[in-house]
């Protein structure tokens, strides 16, 4: 177990921003620095935008561009602690790589930096995270089926003996994890074995087990509270599936309209990823996978929407177009960039959902859009009763966030804000700090003043 030096890695930051003065991409081109953050957790970049510099075009030139550059993210052998895991061109022709961080061959959670090159072919910046000075040993003392058992053996005493049938643990995978990475604050390093035990209904829950001692060393949540089939209550009685007559009439009004609700909000998230992505993301996996959903789940913690890893799934009276559309959201970050559920990755998580559920609440036409009036800085919904940036208004249990004042709602507009959450409820404030960039959204798109700042809103 290894504790991170936040100093040392501060000095060494600072030490290379001094030899990044001299030192040249290439042999005859300068490597000009724009802009820099650093990770709080690591002390080390996070974040470097670059004057335009020559392109690279490869995996091998990439690691080259580590290899000598590497250092100002604590990267000490870019070839042995770096893998390229993927690699696309964007409509504007930006390219964009992404490499996973191994240490001694084992995964590090979290571990991953993007380099992105303009249209030009020109490098512009690299953004991510890089776990520097890992000292543990890599080789497990705990077999994968210990940690397999204990994992399913904590999950199991927490819940009813009626659900412990369904009930069941995934093969484990080792990897490093740093504590704390997620909050922002230094922390130590574990190997551990992370193993996700479900029901594939309402339990997905990743444990991280020592994989020297068997103790818990953290856990997160992977409930994620927002071709297509719709089921009813449990996924083996399904009412709809694609080529099925559509609009579905089989059953009670209410739920016709919930169903028929989750089949056009389906096809709301499906179109919308398809086109921004050119038609290469399609369906939440990116490989066209059925989307199915469950309506009227039974949940014990009713009224609430989530998804699962497998399906999504709604309480009675939830069914609305911005939150079906919130919950595919969920399931396509699941597939791309899997945001850590917890503290700030967690809230970004959450956020990216709201915004893309009322980017097709927007955009579709459908359920309760006007009045459509865009409000002044501050001002809550009562004041013009405006619907604009409401979540949820549509369900049966009205609004329950705000994008516009998140602090309608009780939610910070800001990190200073004192509605700001810190501890560790709702998995370090997910739905709460969400409000942070719920808000930035809105700002950009319609356009206003906050913190003395006055900003053009590019619309929608």
């Amino acid at each position: 177990m290894h504790r991170y030096n936040e100093g040392m890695n501060r000095r060494t930051v600072l030490l290379v921003f001094v030899l990044l003065s001299t030192f040249g991409l290439w042999a005859n081109e300068a490597l000009q620095v724009d802009r820099v953050e650093i990770h709080p957790a690591t002390g080390t970049l996070r974040l470097v935008v670059f004057a335009p510099v020559k392109g690279i075009s490869s995996a091998e030139s990439v690691l080259e561009f580590f290899s000598r550059h590497g250092s100002m993210f604590g990267i000490e052998d870019a070839e042995n602690e770096l893998r390229m895991t993927g690699s696309f061109t964007d409509r504007l022709g930006q390219r964009h790589t992404t490499m996973a961080q191994f240490y001694r061959g084992v995964p590090v959670l979290g571990g991953m930096l993007r380099l992105h090159e303009g249209s030009a072919a020109q490098v512009r910046a690299v953004n991510g995270l890089f776990v520097s000075g890992i000292e543990i040993d890599p080789l497990p003392k705990v077999p994968a089926f210990t940690a397999k058992a204990a994992a399913f053996n904590l999950v199991a005493g927490e819940i009813s003996v009626f659900d412990l049938p369904w009930l069941q643990a995934e093969p484990p995978t080792l990897m490093v994890l740093r504590t704390n990475l997620a909050r922002g604050v230094p922390g130590r390093d574990h190997l551990v074995w992370e193993v996700e035990v479900s029901d594939r209904r309402a339990i997905r829950e990743f444990l991280y087990l020592d994989a020297h001692t068997a103790k818990l060393v953290d856990r997160v949540s992977g409930i994620h509270t927002i071709d297509r089939q719709i089921h009813q209550q449990f996924f083996n009685n399904s009412l709809w599936r694609e080529g099925d007559a559509f609009p579905f009439t089989a059953s009670d009004a209410d739920t016709n309209d919930e169903v028929n609700e989750l089949i056009l909000g389906s096809q709301d998230i499906y179109s919308l990823f398809a086109n921004l992505s050119g038609g290469r993301h399609l369906s939440w996996d990116g490989h066209h996978a059925t989307m199915h959903s469950i309506q009227d789940f039974q949940y014990d913690e009713c009224p609430n929407a989530f998804w699962n890893g497998r399906t999504t799934n709604f309480c009675v009276g939830m069914v609305a177009d911005d939150i079906v559309s919130h919950e595919w959201t969920h399931a396509y970050t699941n597939s791309t960039h899997n945001l850590f559920y917890r503290f700030q990755p967690g809230a970004i998580n959450e956020a990216t959902s709201d915004i893309f559920g009322e980017i097709a609440d927007r955009l579709n036409g459908r359920g309760s859009d006007v009045p459509d009036v865009q409000r002044n800085d501050g001002d809550c919904p009562s004041t013009n009763s405006s619907l604009r940036w409401q979540i949820g208004e549509d369900s049966v249990f009205g609004t329950f966030r705000d994008m516009w004042n998140p602090r309608c709602f009780g939610d910070p507009s800001q990190v200073s804000d004192p509605r700001y959450a810190c501890g560790e409820d709702d998995s370090g404030g997910v739905h709460t700090n969400s409000g942070i960039p719920n808000h930035a959204f809105a700002l950009v798109t319609d356009g206003g003043v906050f913190n003395g700042l006055e900003v053009s809103g590019i619309g929608l």
